[in-house]
């Protein structure tokens, strides 16, 4: 699905990218708060990546360990747009792709979840989306092929036959 994606959309990589290693490293995932929580245009410094890490996965790393990986992470960040700036790292909104959030709604759906519930998904989240931003870009995502998209009210139906045969027993 990602490379599927990938070469639909090139300008997609760095989200495509950074959902992947996240749904992956447990350790980036980790740092999660520290990025979302940050308000937009704040500096975000690596010693708040380092207490996210050792308020979700205390006693486990020595702090000159949880030093390195949130460097490692702070630049993962960097990469996918979250952060920018070279020393002094400053939170900064990503904006979304139909391509990025037909991953995202993937793997939302691949772990379990059904219909509305799969745009607050943690996999959004870290897109910057909220739910009616996600509703508009999965419109889109639908418009361009990517997805079935049918939503009445409250009821939300989602499918992905374009990747149904990576997927033939889940989606």
């Amino acid at each position: 699905a990602y490379r599927r994606l990938a070469a639909f959309d090139p300008s997609s990589l760095a989200l495509l990218s950074l959902i992947v290693a996240w749904n992956r490293d447990t350790l980036l995932r980790g740092t999660t708060p520290a990025i979302l929580n940050a308000k937009l245009g704040a500096e975000v410094m690596c010693s708040a990546l380092e207490v996210a890490l050792q308020h979700g996965l205390p006693g486990h790393y020595s702090l000159l360990t949880l030093g390195h990986i949130a460097k490692n992470a702070a630049a993962s960040w960097t990469q996918s747009g979250h952060l920018v700036g070279r020393t002094n790292k400053i939170r900064q909104k990503v904006v979304g792709t139909p391509a990025a959030l037909t991953l995202a709604l993937i793997l939302g759906h691949v772990g379990g979840l059904r219909g509305e519930p799969l745009f607050s998904a943690p996999w959004c989240r870290i897109l910057d989306l909220d739910q009616n931003v996600a509703r508009m870009l999965a419109t889109e995502a639908h418009r361009l092929g990517l997805i079935d998209f049918r939503s009445s009210g409250s009821v939300v139906e989602i499918s992905f036959p374009k990747f149904n045969d990576l997927f033939p027993h889940v989606l």
